[in-house]
């Protein structure tokens, strides 16, 4: 329909034999040019107009500029009012909902900042150069007399300790994420719904979730917002960058949220020690057996306060009353000492 109705305003002129119309190079020349001066909002008629002078025998660039000047004079005039409507809208939509305040930088509060440690013989970091923000610290350097030292980079605590890597940085571009299948993405949302569960029916107010490995998968960024109470939260991984990425979502998310986010070797955290309250082994606990511990629980034996809630993969594999082998799809007998108790509880190493 649109190339007879541009054949019927002769824009197109092909050459008909019997019943049938014959289009040449010609006629293809003719249409990109239509569309490039549709693209460009030019009015039929102008583009009549162009394409009668571009088929004549010679060039007549006068006229031709005066058509296209048109053509720009319209273009120019559109745009105003386009701006013009645009600031109108601007103003309407501000009017019913105010733009959010630009969020706050990222700072480790006071109340997280004390928890803050030597990581080998437990002792309080001496701190200089430091600079604080709103009752937060935002930039610092703290050192013991072991040798450890770290920094408080933008509100990040890095630990001088990543050197030599346990856990090592592994997936750091997320493919995990952008790989997984319908049944993965499916596990897992059954899987965050069971955690969200069981940490609601928790007085969270006050306590401290701790979480680590974070980027395979993060569920503190997820559930910032629907964990009741006001909890703190500590978060880890070995990547500077997973760590930068999850602490702008949780703070956009929720910028009253209490944060201390850590980069450092994966297994000695710089914390004092029984700061934690609850523990979340997303799947932390899988990775640590790959590099010689049991557990996460083995780990975090020094951090954990006495009666600490621990949820995670092991837990909810071994306390949903089923058999593994309904449980886990791809179930092998290799599997179990994965996915035993007595190993999660195993605080031998």
């Amino acid at each position: 329909m649109t190339i007879r109705y541009y054949m019927s305003e002769g824009l197109l002129l092909p050459e008909k034999n019997g019943s049938q119309w014959e289009f040449t190079a010609r006629e293809a020349r003719d249409m990109a040019m239509i569309q490039d001066m549709r693209a460009c909002g030019f009015s039929v008629q102008n583009i009549k107009r162009l394409l009668t002078l571009y088929r004549g025998s010679s060039p007549d660039l006068i006229a031709e500029r005066k058509i296209i000047g048109e053509e720009y004079q319209k273009l120019l005039e559109e745009r105003k009012a386009t701006e013009q409507a645009i600031t109108l809208l601007k103003g309407a939509i501000e009017e019913i909902c105010p733009p959010p305040e630009e969020s706050a930088p990222c700072c480790i509060p006071f109340s997280l900042f004390k928890l803050i440690a030597c990581p080998y013989c437990r002792g309080v970091l001496h701190w200089n150069s430091v600079v604080i923000h709103n009752n937060a610290i935002r930039q610092g350097h703290g050192s013991c007399g072991c040798g450890f030292a770290a920094d408080i980079d933008e509100g990040i605590l890095i630990a001088n300790n990543r050197e030599n890597i346990i856990i090592p940085i592994v997936d750091s571009d997320r493919q995990t994420i952008k790989k997984r299948r319908p049944q993965d993405v499916s596990c897992i949302e059954k899987y965050y719904v069971w955690l969200l569960e069981h940490l609601r029916e928790q007085n969270l107010d006050g306590k401290v979730i701790f979480e680590d490995v974070i980027n395979t998968i993060c569920f503190c960024s997820r559930a910032v917002e629907e964990l009741p109470g006001r909890p703190s939260f500590i978060l880890c991984d070995t990547d500077t960058s997973v760590v930068k990425y999850y602490a702008k979502n949780m703070r956009l998310l929720r910028p009253d949220c209490r944060l201390l986010m850590i980069v450092d070797d994966g297994v000695h955290h710089p914390l004092v020690p029984g700061c934690i309250d609850v523990v979340l082994d997303y799947c932390c606990s899988e990775i640590h057996q790959s590099y010689g511990y049991l557990s996460l629980c083995s780990t975090l034996a020094p951090y954990v306060k006495d009666g600490a809630y621990m949820l995670g993969r092991f837990t909810y594999m071994t306390k949903r009353r089923k058999p593994l082998e309904e449980t886990k799809p791809g179930y092998t007998r290799a599997d179990e000492k994965r996915y035993s108790l007595e190993v999660l509880l195993d605080r031998q190493q």
